[in-house]
C-alpha cells in the first residue's frame, strides 16, 4: 500500500510539474523581407550605341528588335556599312541575346547587357570561334 501511495503522489508531482510553464524568453524579431528592387528597363530599340572594341570602333543602331545597322567607324574598313536581320532574346531584365548570320557566312552571337553596358560577341566561321569583347555607351 505505501508503495501505492508512493507511485501516486510521484505522478501527480511530475503531473504537477509538467503543468507549470516557464516563462518564454523573447525571440529576436525576425527581419521582414525586403522587396527585390527590379532594375530599370532600358529601351534599346530606335537607339544607337558605340561599341567598343578598342582598336575597333562600330555604331550600332536598332531600328526595330529585328534589325541591327552597323558602321566601322575606325579600322581598316572604317566606312563600312551593314544591316542584319537579327534574333533577339531577353535573358533577363536589360540583357539580351542577339544572333544573326553575316553576309560571308560568320554566325555572330553577342550578349548585349544594358545594365552594365558591356557587349560579350562570339564570332563562328571556318570551324574557328573567336570571343570579343566592348564596351557600349549610347550616342545622340
Amino acid at each position: 500500500m505505501k508503495a501505492i501511495k508512493f507511485v501516486l503522489i510521484a505522478v501527480l508531482a511530475v503531473t504537477a510539474l509538467a503543468g507549470c510553464t516557464q516563462p518564454t524568453p523573447p525571440q529576436a524579431a525576425q527581419p521582414t523581407a525586403q522587396p527585390t528592387l527590379q532594375p530599370q528597363k532600358v529601351q534599346w530599340v530606335g537607339k544607337t550605341f558605340l561599341i567598343d572594341f578598342g582598336e575597333l570602333k562600330i555604331k550600332a543602331q536598332f531600328p526595330a528588335a529585328n534589325k541591327y545597322k552597323w558602321e566601322y567607324l575606325t579600322g581598316n574598313e572604317k566606312g563600312k556599312t551593314g544591316s542584319e536581320t537579327i534574333r533577339s532574346v531577353e535573358i533577363r531584365p536589360n540583357v539580351h541575346i542577339n544572333s544573326w548570320v553575316e553576309k560571308d557566312g560568320t554566325a555572330i552571337v553577342e550578349v548585349l547587357d544594358l545594365e552594365k553596358m558591356t557587349v560579350l560577341a562570339y564570332g563562328a566561321k571556318d570551324k574557328k570561334i573567336n570571343e570579343y569583347k566592348a564596351k557600349l555607351s549610347e550616342m545622340n
